[in-house]
């Protein structure tokens, strides 16, 4: 895959206390995706921005308290005037259901897909899960033409 695949590719990742976001934003970016990670302490952006550009990486950041559906409302005014509305919202907050934050950002902003990431767990069920070759994030990026999540032709 180039290096400007997903060059129109617009993510927002929530959750950026944990380290699997760092991999993601990375991931992400490396491939040309515009990546804005949001969250309410600007320390915690602050690493991962610079955890991710350790990497030849650059992501944008945003203070923004995602447990408000006002202040996200707010935000998704600011993107959607500036063209930068997300196309996909990963949330790595480790949270399920209705505790996550990415899923009222979510609600609010619409995006084409949503997907909640969570660190592997270790043990013998996780080998059990790893054993059927579940696709990653990285399996489905590096499909071939054709057959990849973000492949216009596909329905």
């Amino acid at each position: 895959m180039g290096a400007f695949a997903l060059s129109k590719l617009h993510v927002l990742i929530t959750g950026a206390h944990a380290s699997i976001s760092r991999d993601a934003a990375r991931l992400l970016a490396s491939q040309g995706a515009h990546v804005m990670a949001a969250d309410p302490d600007a320390r915690t952006l602050s690493r991962l921005a610079r955890d991710v550009s350790l990497y030849g990486a650059q992501i944008e950041t945003a203070v923004l308290n995602l447990a408000s559906p006002a202040a996200i409302r707010i935000a998704e005014d600011h993107l959607r005037l500036t063209g930068r509305s997300p196309h996909v919202i990963l949330c790595c907050c480790g949270k399920v259901g209705e505790a996550c934050v990415g899923a009222t950002a979510a609600k609010v902003l619409q995006p084409s897909l949503f997907l909640q990431l969570a660190p592997e767990r270790r043990g013998p069920l996780s080998r059990a899960i790893s054993s059927l070759k579940h696709p990653t994030l990285e399996s489905l990026l590096a499909r071939k033409p054709g057959r990849g999540v973000f492949d216009p032709n596909v329905s």
